[in-house]
């Protein structure tokens, strides 16, 4: 959960209005009362300022993973999921571990490298995310390729909730 706030806070496009900076006064700073608790700042997590940054955020994390991580990146991402869209993503990594084979490592990691909005009607928006993904699989040399996902996201407040997502 730490890495997903972690990925939200430092994917933010900016900082949303009307919350001010936590700062903790000095020991012994003009005002304070030498041997009292100072204010611990607190760190204030916002979703993302647009659709294309959660989607784009939300396909580097899907699209990165390895046989050594056991879905945790799917586990990561339910905190920017729909409930919908969180229980198929539970289904989804059961029926992959039921079906994933022991064996040599195989991973993926991708980079977001183009981000599109196909469709905007304000309650929701499609996005394109083209990805550079390179595929490791045991001994065997990396191989490099792209490739787009498309997502449909839903407002949510001040930000966006992935409802659906898929490999093109």
């Amino acid at each position: 959960m730490a890495v997903v706030l972690y990925l939200l806070w430092k994917g933010r496009d900016a900082k949303p209005a009307g919350i001010p900076n936590v700062v903790a006064p000095s020991q012994g700073a003009p005002g304070t009362i030498p041997g009292t608790l100072t204010p611990t700042p607190v760190l204030v997590v916002t979703p993302f300022a647009t659709a294309e940054a959660t989607a784009r955020s939300f396909a580097e994390r899907w699209g990165s993973f390895s046989t050594e991580s056991d879905y945790q990146n799917v586990q990561d991402l339910h905190a920017v999921m729909t409930p919908s869209m969180r229980t198929w993503a539970d289904t989804y990594v059961r029926d992959q571990r039921k079906n994933q084979k022991s064996g040599e490592f195989y991973g993926v990691t991708s980079r977001a490298m183009k981000t599109e909005t196909i469709e905007d009607t304000g309650a929701t928006v499609k996005v394109a995310v083209t990805a550079q993904r390179v595929e490791t699989k045991g001994n065997t040399p990396a191989r490099s390729y792209y490739q787009t996902m498309e997502l449909s996201l839903i407002k949510n407040g001040d930000g966006y909730l992935v409802d659906g997502a898929w490999w093109k």
